[in-house]
């Protein structure tokens, strides 16, 4: 990004916190505390758990995701290379992809308890679905021009073409999907964090919504935003750097 851009990004931001600071002001504090208020009452009330919080939360998000994705993507090269493969795996796929993870919960639950594994599990299957159906389109939009090309060349091994073409023809779209991914994982981490969690930010949450904390609420919602943003900006920085031959217009 360019450095006058990067500055009109922070306006951005400034000027939200600005407005939130002077709608406090009218806003009953129950309703809307300051942004201040959010910061230090919520610190000064969690201080003591709140490194733990995060650091589970950030391991629930990196385990469930990194599972998801990769057997998400490895799935749906496999479902490419084999038509049969394709046939048995695509009807299971289209059952999953519409279905709201979150109304998965209760089977979760049901079958793994509260403890960490249903919750990885959550957020694996969320992170599957994405990357299954994003690798999949992917590969089914690469141009048959550059594979005729490959074998113009002299590629004539599947394997070949699939390593040397496709794979780098559609990095740029499972980056996309990877990033769309990572920001529905801490989404479901949240969600599984509700129910039953006994730590993590979304535990923070249930606790300040309990004693009508509307900081600690807020606060948490926050820290939510915040990791998934740093995860994001890891991403584009990883993606800016295997990607840089793709051309883009922004």
């Amino acid at each position: 990004m360019e450095k006058g851009k990067k500055w009109l990004s922070a306006l951005s931001i400034l000027i939200v916190v600005a407005v939130w600071q002077i709608l406090s002001f009218f806003v009953p504090p129950l309703f809307l505390p300051g942004p201040i208020t959010v910061v230090v009452e919520s610190y000064n009330l969690y201080h003591n758990i709140l490194w733990a919080s995060i650091s589970t939360t950030i391991f629930r998000v990196i385990a469930g995701f990194f599972l998801g994705s990769v057997i998400g993507i490895f799935v749906a090269i496999l479902m490419s290379w084999n038509k049969d493969l394709l046939a048995f795996c695509e009807p299971i796929v289209e059952i999953l992809r519409p279905v709201p993870v979150l109304a998965l919960i209760p089977l979760f639950i049901l079958w793994f308890g509260l403890g960490e594994t249903g919750k990885i599990l959550l957020i694996a299957t969320g992170s599957f679905v994405i990357l299954v159906v994003n690798t999949r389109e992917a590969i089914r939009n690469v141009k048959p021009v550059y594979i005729q090309a490959a074998r113009t060349l002299g590629a004539s091994k599947k394997k070949q073409i699939f390593r040397t073409i496709i794979l780098r023809a559609i990095t740029p779209e499972i980056i996309g999907g990877i990033r769309v991914a990572a920001a529905a994982s801490f989404g479901l981490a949240a969600a599984a964090e509700f129910l039953g969690a006994q730590q993590g930010i979304g535990y923070i949450i249930i606790q300040a919504r309990r004693f009508l904390y509307t900081h600690g609420v807020i606060f948490g919602i926050l820290l939510f935003s915040l990791l998934s943003w740093v995860a994001d900006t890891i991403i584009r920085k990883i993606d800016a750097r295997i990607n840089r031959w793709t051309q883009r217009f922004t």
